[in-house]
């Protein structure tokens, strides 16, 4: 997983088939595709819907406020 969208999305994938429908989907991924999320949900043939893609404001407030912190030590 690269990130926290890829985990909301996998949790999603999980909820929707089951753990082991994804872990059959990532052995049948064809050709050089990665096992990115999308692609599993192409081979699963579902969509995944926007409230799971999009990132909480909460979320997006916390990790603003962390690179803020972050940046603020190296002005010194």
């Amino acid at each position: 997983m690269l990130n926290a969208r890829d985990e909301r999305t996998i949790a999603w994938l999980i909820e929707q088939v089951g753990f082991d429908a994804v872990q059959q989907a990532c052995e049948k991924i064809a050709g050089n595709r990665k096992l990115y999320p999308t692609n599993l949900a192409k081979v699963l043939g579902l969509s995944i819907p926007e409230s799971v893609v999009i990132t909480p404001s909460s979320e997006v407030h916390d990790r603003i406020s962390e690179l803020l912190t972050l940046l603020s030590g190296w002005r010194k």
